[in-house]
Formats: structure tokens, C-alpha cells, sequence
């Protein structure tokens, strides 16, 4: 048929990446959770099949983070030039019903993200350089994770909201599902928990070296003795030896006097 009219040549390869896209697709739902420690608190993201929604509830769980649930904002009707003030909505004009219970999704499927109100993302985050969901079909996780904190220095009672806005890619016209919006609420006792200085130890001031003094409090504990030349002590020789050794074989010396 396609070949018996040329015109619809082109329309049949676009009908094919649809066709192709529409095999493929599978029922999901995006997922907020959100992780409020005491000077950290962080946003985390995720589109994922319908299939896994309860294993990765459940491993965000263990990590800290707390499921938050979804309200879905209907889209806004149509409305045709001049207005309509009062009366049913004029026909023609359809709103499409909010998908509850998860909706299709296909690979490269992407969202807007909007943090408003009274929470703002931080700038720690690369959330002001790229501010899209897409889910990937092929990749074992799809998510986003950035910081967030208080718009305003007041401690009291934070209510935010996380908006959804479906992006539609050339090469797929499928309907994609209605804009969501997540409420986060944030208690005033972790508010003031946020903003409480963190408290910093003093640093000890070094202590001047006192001078030491050098007291023999042992009163028991001996003088050690000084030390003192050797000196070699002798046995006394007795008399008959020391006589002895001092006599000699020399006959002794007359001397002869003369009288006058």
C-alpha cells in the first residue's frame, strides 16, 4: 500500500518508531523518597516499572529514606478564545484523568522537575544544571538525587512541592501520562534542628611550664657515694722480716779517732 502511494513512504517509517515504542512499553511510576538528617537533607527521585516499585521501596527503606505520597494535578482544560465564566465547559474541551495506579513508560522518557515553594534545591547539587528525570529501560536504576534546604531563615512548619511536567521527544508521540506534583512536609522541630549551630570544642589554651623543683622527699633512701681515688693498701711487714731484709754481708766501717 505504502509502495502504490509514495506519499506515504515517510509516514510509514514514523509509524514504525511508534509501533516500536508501543511494543516496548511497560507500566510504571515515579517515586519520591526523601532523607531528613539533622544539617542534610536530600531529595531522591526515581522512575521505575510497577515490578520493582515494592523491592525498591523497600532498599531506599534500609538506606533512610521515607516514601512520600503522590497527588496528581489534573491537566488544565482547554480553553477556547473569549473565555468562559460561567456554564459547564464548552464542548469539545477534554481534560485527561489522572493515572493513580502507575502509567506507561518507555525508554528515554523524560520529566521537567520544579522545586517551589518552601524549599529550594541546593546549590551543592547539580540540580540547577539539569532539572530532568528520564527513565532508561536498560539501566538497572533511573534516578535523581540532589540536596535540598529552606527557602526562607524561618523556623517553622516547611511545605514543599516537587512538580512533574512530561517532556514529549521527537521520536515518540505517545501520550505520556498527567503532570504530578509531591508534597513534602517538613516539621517545625527539625526546621529549628537545621538551623541550630552546630556546636565547636573550644581549643585547651596551652599551660606555661611550671619550673622544676628537685626534692629528695626519701628521707630513708641512702646518699650514693661519691666517687673517690683508688688507693692501694699494703700489709705491715713484721720486725724480723724488715730485719733481715736490711742486713747486709758489708763488714761495717771503723772509723779510728786519733787522741791529740
Amino acid at each position: 500500500m505504502a509502495l502504490s502511494k509514495p506519499s506515504r513512504k515517510l509516514a510509514l517509517h514514523r509509524s514504525i518508531t511508534i509501533l516500536e515504542g508501543r511494543v516496548s512499553k511497560e507500566m510504571g511510576e515515579i517515586l519520591v523518597f526523601i532523607n531528613l538528617q539533622e544539617k542534610c537533607w536530600v531529595i531522591l527521585l526515581e522512575c521505575c516499572t510497577i515490578a520493582r516499585k515494592d523491592e525498591k521501596v523497600s532498599e531506599r527503606k534500609e538506606k533512610g529514606y521515607a516514601l512520600i505520597d503522590k497527588s496528581v494535578i489534573q491537566k488544565e482544560q482547554v480553553e477556547q478564545k473569549g473565555g468562559y465564566k460561567r456554564g459547564p465547559p464548552p464542548v469539545g474541551t477534554k481534560s485527561k484523568a489522572p493515572e493513580v495506579n502507575g502509567f506507561e513508560i518507555f525508554d528515554g522518557m523524560k520529566w521537567g522537575i520544579e522545586v517551589k515553594d518552601d524549599i529550594k534545591a541546593s546549590l551543592d547539587s547539580d540540580y540547577l544544571d539539569n532539572k530532568e528525570l528520564q527513565f532508561f529501560k536498560f539501566l538497572p536504576e533511573s534516578y535523581r538525587r540532589f540536596v535540598i534546604e529552606p527557602k526562607n531563615n524561618e523556623e517553622k512548619d516547611l511545605i514543599g512541592n516537587i512538580n512533574f511536567t512530561p517532556i514529549e521527544s521527537p521520536d515518540q508521540q505517545a501520550k505520556f501520562a498527567s503532570p504530578m506534583q509531591f508534597k513534602v512536609e517538613i516539621p517545625e522541630e527539625t526546621v529549628r534542628a537545621y538551623f541550630k549551630p552546630e556546636y565547636v570544642p573550644e581549643e585547651p589554651k596551652p599551660e606555661k611550664e611550671k619550673p622544676k623543683l628537685d626534692f629528695d622527699f626519701n628521707l630513708n633512701q641512702k646518699e650514693e657515694k661519691k666517687d673517690e681515688p683508688f688507693v692501694p693498701r699494703f700489709k705491715p711487714i713484721p720486725n724480723t722480716v724488715m730485719e733481715r731484709l736490711m742486713r747486709t754481708s758489708r763488714k761495717p766501717i771503723i772509723c779510728k779517732s786519733t787522741c791529740v
